[in-house]
């Protein structure tokens, strides 16, 4: 770490974008079903148990932009309540 204590030296960076692609690319294995392959490489964190359900990205993608509707209209309802509240 770098005097900050929060930020990595090069060696550091270099090891946590490993460690990362290590995670990606054992999430891409699971999902295609290589996970059972036999290999020595770890291909990331083993699972106690595998996920009942794993939501694919458009359906985050769904559901990001659902939330995001009703904050946007919670806002809009009380920006407008305020409004119409002001002019009386």
């Amino acid at each position: 770490m770098q005097a900050d204590d929060l930020h990595p030296i090069e060696a550091g960076a270099e090891l946590r974008a490993r460690l990362i692609a290590q995670g990606v690319m054992g999430c891409l294995a699971y999902e295609s079903g290589a996970l059972a392959a036999t290999s020595s490489q770890s291909r990331g964190p083993a699972l106690a148990r595998a996920p009942d359900r794993v939501p694919r990205v458009h359906e985050m993608e769904r559901r990001e932009a659902e939330i995001s509707a009703a904050i946007g209209s919670a806002i809009l309802r009380q920006t407008v309540t305020r409004a119409v509240a002001a002019m009386l």
